[in-house]
């Protein structure tokens, strides 16, 4: 009567101790690390200086606490943003084709703080973005590599330890409450979201709003886009208690979503910093999905274990 309990708590403690003794510092953290700090790049790349920072905004605080005494862009002042834009995009390059994460793990942080904190106008994907580098920051610090798209390499126990909590828990549960928060709260905030008529206002917005949306706004089809858009919001956050195979599935349809957003709104720094938080909330940073040697032992493994 006691042994099927027992064997089952042993079971439950065996796959505990090897869901964190798996090694995820792996060439697919290293892609989500890429898209999330291609956001910042393109947004300091096509975007001038002036609208990205006010200069009486700027200038208010020079020195309200430590947020901005360790601000990069304020370190540099107003007058120098232009210089401190020019570093700012050559780093941000050195992270997306994945140099020495142990050093731009680091920077990437820094970078993504401070422009949260400095610039005039940000976004939702700002504020992900410089989230998400906090938490990939303990990751990076332990990982070795010459590049992050590297073949991994093999660390010790309380590396993985660490990267599997960082990776495998703390991001995926950031990305779930920012699935469930934002469907949760147009619910309850906003009548247009309940009624089905969000997108059609969001698509007849003269500066924000794209033609192709305003026609399609027109239609019934309105109804689709915007409770479609909850319901989405809604299983995303949910597949936090899903299993892999079936997290997996949602990518697709998750990167689908935020890419109809960005050529919709223009909201690509945002696209970027989702997208790139999906690629470890919804696929096993453990498992190496490019290389093809890797990918039939893996395949081999499973087919084993069942």
């Amino acid at each position: 009567m006691t042994k099927a309990p027992l064997q089952e708590l042993s079971s439950i403690i065996e796959n505990s101790t090897q869901f964190f003794l798996e090694n995820p510092i792996g060439r697919l953290y290293g892609l989500a690390r890429s898209v999330i700090a291609s956001g910042l790049l393109f947004t300091l790349i096509f975007s001038q200086t002036d609208y990205l920072f006010d200069k009486d905004l700027f200038a208010l605080h020079p020195s309200a606490g430590w947020t901005d005494d360790i601000n990069y862009f304020k370190l540099f002042g107003f007058e120098n943003l232009v210089f401190a834009k020019m570093l700012a995009i050559a780093l941000l390059g050195f992270i997306v084709i994945g140099f020495l994460p142990r050093v731009t793990g680091l920077l990437h942080w820094w970078l993504a703080f401070s422009f949260n904190n400095a610039a005039s106008i940000v976004d939702g994907g700002d504020q992900v973005a410089a989230v998400l580098a906090l938490l990939i920051l303990p990751v990076t610090l332990l990982d070795g590599r010459t590049n992050h798209f590297s073949k991994p390499l093999d660390i010790q126990t309380y590396s993985r330890i660490v990267s599997n909590v960082f990776l495998r828990v703390l991001i995926p549960l950031q990305m779930s409450f920012i699935y469930f928060h934002a469907a949760i709260e147009k619910l309850y905030k906003v009548e247009e979201w309940r009624n089905g008529t969000a997108v059609y206002y969001f698509a007849q917005d003269p500066i924000f709003g794209a033609s192709f949306m305003s026609e399609l706004s027109g239609t019934y089809l309105v109804l689709l886009m915007t409770w479609g858009t909850i319901a989405l919001e809604i299983i995303l956050g949910a597949a936090l208690f899903m299993v892999y195979r079936h997290k997996s599935l949602l990518l697709l349809l998750g990167i689908g979503f935020h890419l109809s957003i960005s050529m919709s709104f223009g909201l690509f720094s945002f696209m970027c910093s989702m997208v790139g938080g999906l690629f470890i909330y919804l696929l096993n940073p453990a498992k190496q999905y490019f290389d093809e040697g890797d990918r039939i032992k893996i395949q081999n493994e499973e087919l084993i274990h069942g």
